[in-house]
């Protein structure tokens, strides 16, 4: 089953300047899966290496 997320953009620091439902992204591994939308730029989420769990890569 796949739902959607509420994302946002801001052209400044005070008012967003969009707001929408997009659908999830469906990539995903065995045990990840990925937390963007669909059609997002870029890599997977669960491609970024956390800074702060580093030891455990």
């Amino acid at each position: 089953m796949s739902s959607g997320s509420v994302w946002t953009t801001w052209n400044d620091a005070r008012h967003p300047a969009e707001i929408s439902t997009r659908p999830d992204c469906l990539a995903r591994t065995t045990d990840e899966v990925c937390c963007a939308f669909a059609g997002h730029p870029g890599g997977r989420t669960y491609e970024v290496t956390d800074p702060w769990h580093l030891e455990s890569r």
